[in-house]
């Protein structure tokens, strides 16, 4: 009697070979997916060889590469903090000053802000210099502190906004003591249209033509300001006053 015998994966007397006997299998069923499995797994393979001869070769320098990482980010926030603690400080140090200023203690301000200018960061560094001028100037120091502001504007390169306020309130300290034409010369640059406080600059420039005597200069220059809108409303109201005060 002939019995029919089925054959069975589960079976068969080689169950521990695993994916060898699924291939034969599927070799039965058709050589193309066994191929397939094939190529598969010698792709897998290969992927996996090439990993671990990576890492055989170039683990250490991972391995480095990312202590470095974490120790760069460690020291990167370390720094940051350490610039955020030393804004704090500056900024605390540079409120006491003007608080003292503003209590009527410019000498203690300027005192403050000449120490602050000195290990700062650079923009509080830059407010304390000019800070110190002004309350310079305050005290009636006024040599001092138009050497402050021009000492000031000679070291900037690049902030051109600090630099010309610096001339400016040079300029307008010379004002009083010096020729107007050497004034004017230095409004001059000042007063040019992309200049960042040329109002300002065109306002003192006035002021420097009517010193002189140029009453038909200083109301060319007044009337420009009243008539131009884009400059700020209290320009624009002081040339109007100082029009009609000298007969424009």
């Amino acid at each position: 009697m002939t019995r029919s015998v089925r054959l069975s994966h589960a079976g068969l007397p080689f169950r521990g070979l695993g994916g060898k006997v699924r291939r034969v299998f599927r070799f039965a069923a058709g050589p193309r997916a066994a191929l397939s499995d094939i190529f598969t797994e010698v792709d897998r393979d290969l992927r996996a060889q090439r990993a671990e001869e990576l890492w055989r070769r170039y683990g250490g320098l991972v391995i480095a590469a990312a202590v470095a990482i974490v120790l760069g980010t460690a020291a990167y926030v370390g720094w940051k903090e350490w610039e955020r603690r030393k804004s704090i400080a500056a900024g605390d140090a540079f409120q006491a000053a003007a608080i003292a200023a503003e209590r009527g203690d410019p000498s203690a301000a300027a005192a403050a802000a000449q120490a602050l200018a000195g290990g700062a960061p650079s923009g509080y560094a830059l407010l304390s210099r000019l800070a110190e001028a002004g309350w310079l100037a305050e005290q009636g120091r006024i040599d001092d502190a138009i050497q402050r502001y021009e000492a000031l504007a000679n070291s900037l390169s690049g902030e051109w906004e600090f630099r010309d306020l610096a001339l400016i309130s040079a300029a307008k300290l010379r004002l009083d003591r010096d020729p107007p034409a050497t004034v004017l010369s230095v409004l001059e640059p000042l007063s040019a249209a992309t200049a960042p406080y040329r109002f300002t600059a065109r306002e003192l420039r006035a002021l420097a033509q009517l010193k002189a005597g140029d009453q038909a200069a200083a109301r060319v220059s007044l009337q420009a300001l009243a008539d131009d809108l884009e400059a700020p409303s209290g320009v624009r109201a002081r040339a109007s006053e100082l029009l009609q005060a000298i007969g424009g």
